[in-house]
C-alpha cells in the first residue's frame, strides 16, 4: 500500500472510530450447534433443516453449522456433553428433543436455544403460562389440540366404527390426554375410545391382541414415540386385519398407512431457521413467542385402501390435501 493510500485509510478509520486492522477484519462466523438426541437421531431429516437455513438466509457462508450427539435422558452425561459444547462458544443451540431441552437448558450458560417440540412448552416447563421465561429459549411447537378433529375425520370416513383404539406412549398420554375430551367424542360421534399404551414404544406387538377386530373397529395413532419406533409393525398389523386407521403424521402414508390428519410433516424446520436468524442478529430468544402450526393436512393412501378392500367416501377424497 502506498503512503498516500495508507493515510487515507487511517483518516477513514479515524472518522469511523475504528483502526485499519478492524476495518479489514471480517466479522466472525457464528457457530450453531444442533443438539441431536442420540436415542432418536434426526438422520436424513437434518438435510431438510439445512435447506431451511439456506431459505432463511443462513447459508454456509453465514453460519458454521455443527451437529453434536447428546444423551437426552441421561442428565449427568448430558450435562457433561453440553459443558464441552458451551466451551466452543456457540452463537446458539438448536434441538428438536424435549429431553435435551428440559434436562439440559439449565446448563447452557445463557446461550440461546431454538427448539421444535411436539409437546406444549408450558407443559414442558419451558414457558410459564403468564410469567416471563427463565431461560433464553424460543421455538416452534406443533402441539395443537386437534385430536377431536381426527376422530371426526374417522367418523366421517367410517361411520360404522364404534370402538376406536388410541395407541400412544405414556409421555403422550401424560401431556395430551387432558386436552382430549373423551365424553365429547362419544357424544358427537358415538365412539368409545380404548387407550392402548405399550410398555415400550419400541415394541408394540404384545398389544396387538387388544387391537384385533373382535374388540376394535378402527385405530387412531397420534404423534408419539410409538410412531417413531414402531409405525411399520403397527401398520403391517392394521393392513393384515383390514382395519381402518388414521395416523397424525403424513409421513406414515409413505410407510403404507391408510390415512393421516395433522400438522404437515417437517413444517417446523423453516420457522425454526427463521427464528435462529433473528437470534443470531441479536434478538433475545426469550422475547420471541413460540410459534404454532397453522397448516393441517388430510392425507389418503388410495392404493392401500384398494388393497385392504376399504372404500374411502368421495367427499373425503375431495377434502384431502394429499392422495397417493
Amino acid at each position: 500500500m502506498k503512503r498516500r493510500e495508507f493515510l487515507r485509510a487511517v483518516a477513514a478509520c479515524g472518522l469511523a472510530g475504528a483502526s485499519p486492522r478492524a476495518l479489514s477484519a471480517a466479522p466472525p462466523i457464528p457457530r450453531v450447534i444442533f443438539l441431536d438426541d442420540s436415542e432418536m437421531p434426526q438422520g436424513e431429516r437434518l438435510q431438510i433443516f439445512r435447506q431451511s437455513l439456506e431459505l432463511a438466509g443462513l447459508s454456509a457462508e453465514r453460519i458454521r453449522f455443527e451437529v453434536a450427539g447428546m444423551p437426552g435422558s441421561d442428565v449427568r452425561a448430558l450435562r457433561r456433553e453440553l459443558g464441552a459444547c458451551v466451551k466452543r462458544d456457540p452463537g446458539a443451540f438448536v434441538t428438536v428433543s424435549a429431553d435435551i431441552a428440559v434436562n439440559g437448558i439449565a446448563y447452557m450458560a445463557r446461550i440461546p436455544l431454538v427448539m421444535g417440540t411436539q409437546i406444549d412448552p408450558v407443559k414442558l416447563g419451558i414457558q410459564g403460562p403468564a410469567a416471563p421465561r427463565r431461560h433464553n429459549v424460543t421455538g416452534f411447537s406443533y402441539d395443537v389440540p386437534i385430536d377431536v378433529k381426527a376422530f371426526e375425520v374417522l367418523a366421517d370416513t367410517f361411520p360404522d366404527a364404534r370402538r376406536v383404539a388410541l395407541v400412544a406412549d405414556r409421555i403422550w398420554m401424560e401431556h395430551h390426554r387432558g386436552s382430549l375430551d373423551v365424553s365429547e367424542v362419544n357424544a358427537r360421534f358415538g365412539i368409545d375410545i380404548d387407550l392402548v399404551i405399550p410398555a415400550s414404544p419400541r415394541s408394540v406387538e404384545w398389544e396387538f391382541e387388544r387391537l384385533l377386530p373382535s374388540r376394535t373397529d378402527a385405530c387412531y395413532v397420534p404423534n408419539s414415540d410409538v410412531t417413531a419406533f414402531s409405525a411399520p409393525a403397527l401398520i403391517a398389523f392394521l393392513q393384515r386385519h383390514r382395519m381402518p386407521h388414521l395416523f397424525a403424521s403424513d409421513g406414515a402414508l409413505r410407510l403404507g398407512a391408510l390415512m393421516s390428519y395433522g400438522v404437515r410433516r417437517d413444517s417446523h424446520w423453516l420457522p425454526m431457521a427463521t427464528m435462529l436468524r433473528h437470534v443470531l442478529s441479536g434478538a433475545e430468544a426469550s422475547d420471541m413467542p413460540f410459534e404454532r402450526a397453522r397448516e393441517f393436512l388430510l392425507g389418503i393412501n388410495a392404493a392401500q385402501a384398494a388393497r385392504m378392500g376399504l372404500v374411502i367416501p368421495k367427499h373425503i377424497v375431495r377434502r384431502a390435501n394429499l392422495v397417493i
